[in-house]
């Protein structure tokens, strides 16, 4: 008791100073991405605590299925004046998304990469590269279909291992009366306000010891327990704060004047 009563005067400067470090620190914490090689992923998913997760940047949909963004507004030759995305005939680009196994088993994965085009005569491909893994008939998300799939693979990760999924699309441009129609079509539709657009998805999923686990979207699991961790230091120092400005006003209402 006599050493509680002496560290407890130092509790309310120490939780304020780690609350304004944590406060300070977690922009450093929400950019840490995985080091273990040296790009940097557009898409990180991470399987730790039984949990599947895709970093907060990752656009996912009801199916935890990561809907990539292919289009940018600058390319070399063409660009949009209202910042909008651009899908042009000539126009390519590409994604690296890293699947990460935090746990401390072996785990095996399957993905799936697919396209859905708004209208068949739109000339946009996709293709899925990378290494450690085959290509296998993997189940697809619901409302997708065999013809809709550009490739799915399957793979093992030991306990820190990652898995990396290049997938590079493009429109390719040729010069012919036959494209001429269909880029006028496609012009006609946007003019119109019904431009024609194309979702990319992949989908992730893993079984570790026989149980499946599927995507979910948000935080991490690295920025969840930092997150944790600043809710519990704040507490604390709301719960120091009241208790000594109780005692503070016990201490006034004692040194008073009696009447």
């Amino acid at each position: 008791m006599h050493v509680l009563s002496r560290i407890r005067p130092w509790l309310l400067p120490l939780f304020l100073v780690l609350f304004i470090a944590e406060m300070l620190l977690l922009p450093l914490v929400l950019s840490m991405t995985y080091a273990d090689r040296p790009d940097n992923p557009h898409h990180l998913l991470t399987y730790q605590n039984n949990r599947l997760t895709w970093d907060e940047d990752t656009r996912v949909n009801n199916k935890g299925v990561a809907e990539l963004t292919l289009f940018d507004a600058v390319y070399q030759h063409v660009h949009s004046d209202d910042g909008a995305k651009v899908l042009a005939p000539g126009t390519e680009g590409d994604n690296l998304v890293r699947l990460k196994n935090g746990s401390d088993g072996t785990v095996t994965y399957t993905a799936v990469l697919y396209r859905i085009k708004s209208a068949s005569i739109l000339p946009v491909s996709a293709r899925l590269d990378g290494d450690g893994y085959d290509v296998v008939n993997a189940p697809t998300p619901d409302g997708v279909n065999g013809e809709s799939i550009v490739r799915a693979v399957a793979g093992e990760l030991k306990a820190g291992q990652i898995a990396d999924f290049a997938i590079d699309w493009y429109w390719l441009f040729e010069e012919s009366a036959t494209q001429d129609e269909i880029d006028t079509a496609l012009g006609d539709a946007a003019a119109a306000g019904d431009a024609e657009d194309i979702i990319v998805g992949l989908y992730i999923t893993i079984d570790d010891d026989g149980t499946i686990h599927t995507p979910e979207t948000g935080y991490s699991p690295l920025v969840l327990e930092y997150v944790t961790l600043m809710v519990i230091s704040a507490a604390v120092l709301i719960l120091l704060l009241f208790s000594r400005r109780r005692e503070k006003k016990e201490e006034d209402t004692k040194a008073a004047p009696h009447a």
